[in-house]
């Protein structure tokens, strides 16, 4: 005789969940309807210069206050006779930065995000487990009943400067902290009740302006063109080295802020190292010391560093520039006689 065991299946049924397992009708995390996006945006210039440096803190940079209170629903068990405390947990998903609490939000800058908790104060994000010390606190009023709430609709934003810069630092739209309720430490849905997003500027005014106007005529002197018939990129024969120190005034340049010189003009066909003279043959070389190291123009990578001086009760600096300059022949060529002449640009770079 054949023992037949069958198993009738009549339904299976799993479910998945990423919190943490649970006894049936305990306290658990708060939810929303929606996630609550609490922004805050700035626009701001900092005009002292000692305030750009690495290292240097703006607290309490920027503050968000919506006047809001929003709605929530936690999971509570039948028996709410002992209720605990709401607790709160604050995430940041951001690059760290240089210490705890700090995160990158681009090259130059980073955020420390702080939030106003009930009964708590003002604490910094990241934090885990922090409660409201109100066993009292309205999340279960009534089981599967609805609260309002209000932590993380105030807060403020601190900024630091890693890096400085001159310009705008522009901060896209950007996540700095998310906010997460539960009536029982550790478990937390997976959705945030809150996100707290930033964006802005922050402008550094910063520049420099030629001491005598925008244009310095450099005269080159005089040449028979039969000077210029030596090999090609050689300087002339009786060659004239013009030196001119270039004065500049720098503004809102702090310690520690480097400069440099740039030359930007258009360049002899016969040779990309020269500055156009209107004519083939000849060209015009630029450095910016005695070695006579020549600047590229249009070249990020060819400079000359700029002497930046002490800086004055105004908060300026002056800064000088020793620019030598030199015609040389491009193409070994007898030039045509005649009065040429050139344009260059000096570009100041401030990190």
């Amino acid at each position: 005789m054949k023992n037949i065991i069958g198993l009738l299946v009549g339904g299976l049924w799993l479910a998945l969940s990423s919190a943490p397992a649970q006894a049936a009708g305990d306290w658990g995390p708060c939810q929303s309807d929606t996630v609550h996006q609490f922004p805050s945006s700035f626009n701001e210039t900092i005009t002292d210069p000692s305030q750009n440096y690495s290292g240097h803190e703006f607290d309490n940079f920027s503050r968000w206050d919506n006047g809001q209170r929003y709605s929530i629903t936690c999971q509570c068990p039948d028996d709410m006779s002992n209720p605990p405390p709401g607790y709160y947990k604050a995430e940041v998903n951001l690059p760290a930065g240089h210490a705890a609490t700090w995160y990158k939000v681009n090259d130059n800058l980073e955020v420390r995000t702080t939030i106003s908790v009930s009964n708590e104060g003002n604490i910094n994000a990241p934090f885990y487990d922090l409660t409201n010390k109100n066993p009292n606190s309205k999340e279960c009023a009534s089981k599967g009943g609805v609260h309002d709430a209000q932590t993380g609709t105030t807060g403020s934003v601190s900024l630091y400067i890693a890096h400085p810069f001159v310009g705008i630092s522009t901060i896209p739209q950007t996540e700095v902290a998310a906010l997460y309720l539960s009536k029982k430490a550790g478990v937390y849905s997976t959705t945030p009740i809150v996100r707290v997003l930033l964006s802005g500027t922050v402008e550094v005014d910063q520049g420099c302006e030629m001491d005598a106007g925008a244009v310095v005529n450099v005269p080159l002197g005089e040449y028979d063109a039969r000077d210029f018939e030596v090999p090609a990129g050689s300087k002339p024969q009786n060659v004239q080295i013009i030196k001119k120190k270039l004065v500049l005034h720098c503004h809102n340049i702090s310690d520690g802020v480097r400069a440099w010189i740039h030359i930007e003009g258009t360049v002899n066909r016969n040779n990309a190292t020269a500055i156009d003279m209107g004519n083939p043959d000849i060209g015009v070389q630029i450095a910016g010391d005695d070695s006579e190291t020549v600047m590229v123009p249009n070249d990020v990578n060819s400079e000359a560093p700029l002497a930046l001086g002490a800086q004055d009760s105004s908060g300026s600096r002056s800064a000088e520039f020793d620019m030598h300059a030199w015609p040389i022949s491009t193409t070994g060529k007898r030039p045509a006689s005649g009065n040429y002449q050139g344009i260059a640009t000096m570009r100041v770079e401030i990190e």
